[in-house]
């Protein structure tokens, strides 16, 4: 393979990276779809044995005789069963509520890899053995008394929900000292969080003055890249691919200002950024080359792929199961019970088993993750506000409003939760908050002297990321470029000082396909007719709408870009190859 020009003779065409293969696209992500596809026979196969266990039940239950059933009986269950089912299910909310120590380094002992050893699936039929061995005991007790006792729980449930006496999701907050909130000011406002403008910058100002006089009389070229949601899959195609790019082309860490992470794709970045963060000494050379390193796969990859293969639902799925779902009938919020704190332990404990005496960056404060001089991009993670719908980034920095009539109203959660100077979220909740998939996690709640906030999934909004990249170009390119509008290529329209050309651009991380949407768009509407539209129709919409939403302001940016500037959409198409 020939290597491309160096950054500084010549802006790397991301065109041609999006023609290779092997360079944007991690051969994890590239084995997907078969990876799917052998996965999908393997399940086939178990449905098959449950089928034909199920039969067999079946044929059992119809040849033995009818009176065997009936016979009368003091107890519901022998002693034995009783003592050894409570026992279990005692010792497992002990074991998982543990997972609560891991949040933060406060035991020693990772135990999140007892649900992670016991495997999704075992748990949920042990949670399910669980609740039938507990329904059949209230039932038969409410037989042999006459007094109902599951409904008058369920209504207890509601009751407290209702009530919000158990609202046990609080969002984690960690302080920062003053000497390190005095070095974290930039510029001359006296402020310890920067604005937007005063970050970027300061971190024009931190890069290289060799490396930045390479493009004197040409645009300096500014990525902001946006990473789309989509689970594990999205967290695969942010962190993987920002991995490989950076081994390939460590001069990038020059050019690429900003991530704007949803769901899953915040995942990826927030890895992405505590691995530039341990990196930085390793980051030295300023070079780009679209040759294949040694092994195939640099030390960038290698790393993330070895985060990315924990197992971060089997945390979750246990909590939930057990400790968080024992909280409902409990009018008392219990912190330890909650399931998106044994997710963000599982999110840690996945670095520290990687890295286990280094610092673990994912416990630290959001903010620690960038300065102006390191590697690492500035993080925006996204997450939507229950309450009014709207979108809130986590991010280091202040966006504040400007008083523009093409500005929305965005701000980020420390301006819109009124958070003090000194607190700030760490970055593993910064992640989770941002990853807050329907039901399965919770919303999380935000509480400061003066307002409430309940987060959820940032894809609820915009499953894409490419608005909150768009409105960061905008915060930026605005005072730097003042009225020239063609922010793609613009000179510095402040000070007296020498002018810089610069040249802000977009690149997302998305498996939208303009072809795939050409079809659906054409194809019969009978086609694929699903069934239950009374029950499930509104429930469709609001899932496909926040996919379908993110495809259109993606689709927007191909076409006609806002901020004058040019986007580059790097995805695998459906064969799993770019």
């Amino acid at each position: 393979m020939r290597a491309a020009e160096h950054m500084g003779a010549r802006e790397l065409n991301f065109k041609q990276i999006n023609d290779r293969v092997d360079l944007t696209v991690s051969p994890a992500i590239r084995a997907l779809p078969e990876s799917a596809e052998a996965l999908a026979s393997t399940v086939y196969a178990g449905m098959a044995i449950c089928a034909i266990l199920a039969l067999v039940l079946v044929l059992v239950y119809a040849r033995t005789p009818r009176s065997e059933y009936f016979e009368p009986t003091d107890r519901a269950f022998h002693p034995a069963v009783t003592y050894t089912v409570g026992a279990v299910f005692l010792v497992l909310v002990v074991l998982i509520t543990a997972q609560y120590l891991n949040a933060g380094a406060q035991a020693d002992f990772d135990f999140t890899q007892i649900p992670r050893t016991l495997g999704t699936l075992s748990l949920v039929n042990i949670s399910l053995i669980s609740l039938v061995y507990v329904s059949s005991l209230l039932t038969r007790w409410s037989d042999k008394h006459g007094i109902p006792l599951i409904a008058p729980l369920l209504v207890l449930a509601a009751l407290i929900s209702i009530q919000n006496w158990n609202d046990n999701h609080h969002v984690r907050l960690v302080s920062s000292p003053p000497e390190e909130l005095a070095a974290r000011k930039l510029g001359e406002s006296g402020k310890s969080v920067p604005v937007v403008i005063q970050a970027f910058d300061a971190w024009m100002k931190a890069r290289p003055a060799d490396y930045v006089r390479k493009f004197d009389g040409r645009p300096y070229p500014i990525y902001v890249v946006a990473a789309q949601g989509g689970g594990m899959y999205a967290a695969n195609l942010s962190g993987l691919t920002l991995a490989r790019l950076y081994d390939r082309c460590p001069a990038l860490r020059h050019h690429i200002f900003a991530v704007s992470g949803v769901s899953g794709g915040s995942i990826g970045a927030g890895y992405f950024a505590a691995l530039l963060g341990e990196a930085a000494d390793r980051l030295t050379r300023d070079t780009c080359t679209v040759d294949t390193p040694a092994g195939g796969v640099g030390p960038l990859e290698t790393q993330m792929e070895k985060l990315l293969q924990a197992d971060l639902l089997a945390p979750v799925a246990a909590s939930f199961l057990f400790p968080d779902l024992l909280q409902r009938l409990i009018p008392y919020p219990i912190e330890a019970f909650d399931r998106a704190r044994a997710f963000e332990a599982g999110v840690e404990q996945a670095w520290a088993a990687i890295f286990p005496s280094a610092r673990n960056p994912l416990r630290e404060a959001f903010w620690r993750h960038w300065k102006p001089d390191g590697a690492a991009p500035m993080l925006f993670l996204n997450a939507t506000v229950a309450d009014t719908g709207q979108q809130v980034p986590i991010a280091p920095i202040n966006l504040n409003t400007v008083p523009n009539y093409f500005i929305r109203d965005l701000k980020t959660l420390r301006e819109r939760a009124g958070l003090p100077d000194d607190q700030d979220v760490p970055l593993s909740t910064a992640m989770s908050l941002s990853a807050r998939f329907p039901l399965v996690m919770p919303a999380g709640l935000v509480r400061s002297s003066t307002k409430t906030l309940r987060l959820v999934d940032g894809g609820y909004f915009e499953n894409s990321g490419v608005e909150t990249a768009q409105e960061v170009i905008i915060r930026i390119s605005g005072p730097v470029c003042g009225a020239q509008g063609d922010f793609s290529n613009c000179v510095e329209g402040r000070g007296p000082a020498e002018k810089r050309a610069y040249a802000f651009r977009t690149i997302v991380l998305t498996d939208y396909d303009d072809l795939r949407e050409a079809y659906e768009l054409n194809r019969n509407p009978q086609e694929d007719e699903a069934g239950l539209n009374e029950l499930l129709s509104p429930l469709r919409a609001m899932v496909n709408v926040r996919t379908a939403r993110g495809e259109l302001i993606v689709g927007k940016l191909q076409v006609f870009n806002p901020a004058g500037g040019r986007a580059t959409s790097l995805h695998p198409g459906s064969d799993g190859h770019a």
